[in-house]
Formats: C-alpha cells, sequence, structure tokens
C-alpha cells in the first residue's frame, strides 16, 4: 500500500499503482510503477479491472478512472523512500482501519486471489477536503 504525499488525495492511503504512459503495456505500467514505488521486480499476474468514478459533494464528475490490477509474489525485500508516497506492507484489515483509503482498493483486493478475471465498478464521492 502506498500513503500519498501530494495532490490530489493528499494522505490517502491506496494501492501501489501509475497510469499508463503512451506506447505501454498495462503490464509494463505495473511493472514499472511497482518498482519505481517500491524498488522491486516482481512477475505480475494479471487479475481484474476496477472502474472508479469519482465525483463531487455536489455530484459533478472529477475523474473517471480504469484500474487494471496484478498480482505480485513478494519475497520480504525492503522498501525504498519515494518522494510522492510512503510505501508500506499491511494487510487488507489494517488497511480498511485507516482513515483516508480507498474504497477501490479494497474491493480490488477482495477479488485478487479469484482464479478467473474480474471487473468491478464504484462511484464515490469525495469532499473539496479529499480532492
Amino acid at each position: 500500500f502506498m500513503k500519498r504525499k501530494r495532490q490530489p488525495f493528499y494522505g490517502f492511503w491506496g494501492v501501489i499503482g501509475r497510469p499508463v504512459r503512451v506506447g505501454e503495456t498495462f503490464e509494463q505500467a505495473a511493472a514499472n510503477g511497482l518498482e519505481q514505488q517500491t524498488g522491486l521486480n516482481l512477475p505480475l499476474e494479471l487479475k481484474g479491472f476496477c472502474r472508479q468514478m469519482d465525483v463531487g459533494a455536489d455530484k459533478s464528475p472529477l475523474e473517471d478512472k480504469l484500474f487494471v490490477a496484478y498480482r505480485a509474489e513478494w519475497g520480504g525485500e525492503e522498501l525504498i523512500e519515494w518522494p510522492y508516497a510512503v510505501s508500506a506492507w499491511m494487510t487488507l484489515d489494517e488497511y480498511e482501519s485507516k482513515g483516508k483509503r480507498f474504497k477501490s482498493a479494497v474491493q480490488m483486493l477482495r477479488n485478487i486471489d479469484q482464479d478467473q478475471l474480474w471487473f468491478t465498478e464504484d462511484k464515490t464521492r469525495y469532499t473539496g477536503d479529499d480532492f
């Protein structure tokens, strides 16, 4: 997991990841994001997809994102320090106890061990303090 150290969503906990850049595959973006944010270079397995629609307090659209979820087997390596977020290993229960967290991350992690590809969709309302 990672805790954002910049806006938007300063202080929110979420899953490790980053946007796909032009010319990258989903897997390349996931692998590059994992290495950039944690220092880890691990084999990845495609697990599913999550569409996250963020809306403001007045229900106006803020963001509409598609997350592509991959799973990596971790071997206990130490995490590097990253300037934009704090990375930390924790259980799903520990993550769910965090005050500021992304609900879509919980949904993705509950599905991560399924044997077939999955798709979830969520709409979350945020206040001006969050975004």
